[in-house]
């Protein structure tokens, strides 16, 4: 049993996080001239899913104290669906830390303006919001129930935001223009044959077209394999839970 108090304090200050993450997310992008495109990047698309999911919790655990008291169990979304979203944030964590930051130092920065604002959004939607949801769902969410064809119905995402991608830039064409006129058609570096086609593999004769199918695909796998991780983190949660309600109902005898 827990204090729904500290649930519905602990809910609230990340659905507020999350709209102020969203919001200042779209500030910075309209000082850069692309607001509209947001949409795409699926780091916007995961901190969106995370504030809903926050917002839906919190309204949950108002009516639970409302209709149960201040003690019990925490609300909670469809389990599936929870931690599909907990894992879709914190591969945007891994993604951005592990691969798109690290370029943005070696200078492929894209053209990015470096601004206090950006350094403030970047924290809010790459480290914070991850932050706040996987501590939601190791704390509060129920465990248990979740097997291996959750982890393929996860794929569903990933698969759809990649077709999107290949659709908007065949059907709208340019994302970005650099300074230097470079055509941009992909919201991430490490899927842009520009970039690609500079690797030393690719100057070989490799053609970065095969080198993009290669990425997309240990992505895909990279997903698949995180998701069973998380599948058997979840069994082990939902042991020592029920190990801890065991040791609970002995203490109350």
């Amino acid at each position: 049993m827990q204090s729904r108090k500290i649930q519905i304090l602990w809910r609230f200050a990340a659905l507020f996080l999350g709209i102020t993450a969203l919001t200042i997310n779209l500030i910075n992008a309209s000082l850069n001239g692309n607001v509209y495109l947001q949409v795409f990047y699926f780091t916007f698309q995961t901190n969106l899913f995370v504030t809903v999911n926050f917002a839906v919790l919190l309204i949950k655990t108002a009516h639970q104290i409302k209709k149960e008291g201040v003690i019990g169990k925490a609300a909670s979304n469809n389990h599936c669906y929870e931690t599909a979203v907990t894992l879709y944030i914190f591969i945007t964590f891994l993604v951005f830390w592990f691969v798109v930051a690290p370029m943005v130092v070696m200078g492929k920065n894209l053209e990015i303006r470096l601004t206090p604002l950006y350094f403030v959004n970047n924290f809010l939607i790459h480290a914070l919001m991850p932050f706040m949801a996987v501590v939601d769902w190791v704390m509060l969410c129920p465990h248990g129930g979740l097997n291996k064809k959750c982890a393929l119905k996860w794929l569903t995402y990933p698969v759809l935001y990649g077709a999107i991608l290949l659709l908007r830039a065949l059907l709208c064409g340019t994302f970005k223009i650099l300074s230097d006129g470079t055509k941009l058609y992909y919201p991430y570096p490490f899927l842009e044959p520009v970039f690609i086609s500079k690797l030393k593999i690719c100057q070989n004769g490799l053609s970065p077209y095969v080198v993009l199918v290669f990425v997309c695909i240990s992505l895909f796998v990279f997903f698949y394999v995180f998701g069973r991780f998380t599948i058997s983190l979840d069994n082990v949660l939902a042991k020592e839970e029920s190990l801890l309600n065991k040791n609970s109902v002995k203490k109350c005898r």
